[in-house]
């Protein structure tokens, strides 16, 4: 009779399966693509924030291109995709661990600290 797995066991089998999807979303994209792209790319996570703006405008998508408005969607897509915050709207585990990967995908082992884009504060973010 086999256990069922734990949550961290959980988590491992769905970073698995999800890693391919955000690897090929993230691969060769800058910050202003990936930030334009979100919506599109993961429709289940942003379907609940984007109802709640009922057709105002996207705070994670970047107005231009500027690094203040890219910086801005920026912090805006991590609040949206934050672990916090999908617990306290009871999103489902794999609701959470994508959205996790998604904030961090070069680093999903630590999902409440993601990096920040090399941009961000430096040069350009395009």
């Amino acid at each position: 009779m086999s256990s069922q797995p734990d949550e961290e066991e959980k988590r491992a089998i769905l970073r698995a399966a999800i890693g391919p999807h955000t690897a090929r979303w993230a691969e060769g994209k800058g910050l202003l693509m990936q930030l334009n792209s979100l919506e599109q790319a993961w429709p289940h996570l942003f379907a609940l924030p984007a109802a709640a703006l009922e057709g105002k405008e996207r705070p994670w998508v970047a107005r231009d291109e500027s690094d203040a408005a890219l910086e801005k969607a920026y912090k805006k897509a991590t609040l949206h995709l934050h672990p916090d915050r999908l617990v306290s709207q009871n999103r489902d585990l794999s609701v959470r661990v994508e959205a996790e990967e998604v904030r961090a995908p070069d680093h999903p082992s630590d999902p409440s600290d993601p990096p920040r884009p090399s941009c961000v504060g430096a040069q350009s973010c395009r």
